[in-house]
């Protein structure tokens, strides 16, 4: 089924997505500093390390993706915590909403990356995690940006 996929198109795929993602944090956090009165410093200091944690652990797909998933688990919290930080009590449902999407997100990123190296170690199939790493990549930065823009 993978084989129809060329080797180059998906590691191409799988660079963009990457990139887009540095781009996406900046941007999500500096929309979240002007929104939410987050110093700008530290939400930008976030998202390069996010990138920083994308870009330099490329050992193989599998580290790739367990540190990727952790990254994006610690993005999103520190974005759920500075959103709950500067907010008044009165909204506490409201941040409940936020962490739970957050978390939510967290765990379907983390699921797909335990699958693909379940797949990985099963039948030996390595463009699976790279598949399935684009695909939490951009589950979990589509439902940030919902949360932040709907909410």
């Amino acid at each position: 089924m993978l084989s129809i996929l060329s080797f180059d198109s998906i590691y191409l795929s799988i660079y963009l997505s990457i990139y887009l993602s540095i781009y996406l944090s900046i941007y999500l956090s500096i929309y979240l500093s002007i929104r939410s009165e987050v110093s700008l410093h530290v939400s930008i200091y976030l998202s390069i390390y996010l990138s920083g944690k994308i870009l330099i652990y490329k050992l193989t797909d599998i580290y790739l993706s367990i540190y990727l998933s952790i990254s994006l688990f610690l993005f999103s919290l520190s974005l759920s915590l500075s959103h709950t930080h500067t907010h008044t009590h009165t909204h506490t449902h409201t941040h409940t909403i936020y962490l739970s999407i957050f978390f939510l997100s967290f765990i379907l990123s983390f699921s797909f990356s335990f699958l693909s190296i379940y797949v990985f170690l099963l039948w030996h199939v390595k463009l699976s995690t790279s598949l399935s790493l684009s695909l939490s990549l951009s589950l979990s930065i589509y439902l940030s940006i919902y949360l932040i823009l709907y909410f």
